[in-house]
């Protein structure tokens, strides 16, 4: 993505023709998928063993404030799912599920992507996973998580003592749900004319605060509005 200050109408016009390609497949990050999760709006919450519930409860939490703060005249449900669930007679974990996307116990989001979007339980009823895992990504321990609308899924990773910094989670959370929502740039990407550039924005890489800034607000408020357009 360029660094560079657009014009405001070149920023409106580019978010609406952004979802457009999205909601037909054409998505620059992931030909061919379609979000079909927004079609119920449901989100659901599963942790990996050696998650505490606690936590897990509190990532849900924090979803459903943030999304009530951004007033997007949106309604999500939000469920905690579980760190398993029954098929078959028998029990199947979170750490289970995910195994095959991960290598030597770490975790590869873009397999997690994938595995999330083609699941059966999507077949019966579409919605978006988030998942709580123990596990650092692949080759990065850095990153707290990751997200993509396209695919309806988000991940945290809370691999060794990450689970006590309860604050910084918050703000990881609201990041990736901005990831989750529609949003495929950070703040740091585009300037737009009219915005200052607001180095606190929970949208820049850095994650420097849980505040959002006005451009970031307006940019998820106009993708949904322009996906409300569309599929009314």
């Amino acid at each position: 993505m360029e660094n560079a200050v657009w014009t405001h109408d070149r920023w409106t016009t580019t978010i609406e023709g952004w979802v457009r390609r999205t909601l037909a497949g054409h998505s620059d990050r992931a030909i061919g998928v379609v979000p079909y999760w927004i079609e119920t709006r449901e989100i659901r919450v599963m942790w990996e063993e050696g998650i505490l519930p606690s936590l897990a409860a509190m990532v849900a939490e924090e979803i459903r404030v943030f999304v009530s703060e951004l007033g997007l005249g949106v309604e999500f449900e939000v469920i905690l799912y579980g760190s398993g669930w029954e098929e078959s007679d028998r029990r199947i974990g979170v750490s289970d599920y995910i195994r095959p996307a991960t290598i030597n116990g770490e975790l590869d989001h873009r397999a997690l992507f994938d595995l999330s979007y083609g699941e059966t339980y999507r077949q019966e009823r579409q919605h978006a996973d988030v998942y709580i895992t123990t596990r650092p990504f692949v080759d990065d321990r850095v990153s707290w998580g990751a997200a993509i609308f396209e695919h309806g899924c988000m991940m945290l990773t809370l691999w060794g003592k990450r689970q006590h910094s309860r604050q910084f989670i918050r703000s990881v959370v609201r990041h990736e749900m901005c990831h989750l929502l529609g949003m495929p740039i950070h703040c740091d990407d585009i300037g737009v004319e009219g915005w200052a550039h607001d180095t606190s924005c929970n949208m820049h890489y850095a994650l420097p605060s849980s505040r959002l800034c006005g451009k970031c607000r307006e940019y998820l408020g106009r993708w949904w509005l322009e996906i409300d357009r569309l599929c009314s």
